[in-house]
């Protein structure tokens, strides 16, 4: 998944913002997957071509690819024997940052 510049997130059909790839991407998903176990998510790449979905907090679709780099990350949290990390990511509008995410956005987010 080292092609990958960033990807769009989604909760419950919603656009989220961007998350950078910087060699963390698995990890970045994970979190993001099991922050609100409630919602529906889906990780989409630059193209918006699904990367990975959950249908509340089991994991729905995934590429092949990647689930075996997600799957060291992601079930710890849901095992609940790691706590999820606060997401940095950067909102767009028409390819110009307008917004950059912190711990406080972040947490505004997961509870909408």
């Amino acid at each position: 998944m080292s092609e990958i510049s960033f990807v769009t997130l989604y909760k419950n059909q919603r656009f989220v913002g961007h998350v950078v790839q910087d060699g963390k991407l698995a990890e970045k998903v994970a979190n993001f997957l099991v922050c609100d176990p409630s919602a529906d998510k889906m990780v989409t790449d630059f193209l918006d071509f699904p990367i990975v979905s959950t249908m509340g907090p089991f994991l729905d679709q995934c590429r092949p690819e990647f689930r075996d780099e997600l799957l060291p990350y992601l079930l710890p949290l849901q095992q609940g024997r790691k706590t999820p990390k606060p997401l940095q990511f950067v909102r767009m509008d028409d390819d110009d940052l307008i917004e950059e995410g912190s711990v406080k956005a972040w947490q505004s987010i997961v509870q909408d």
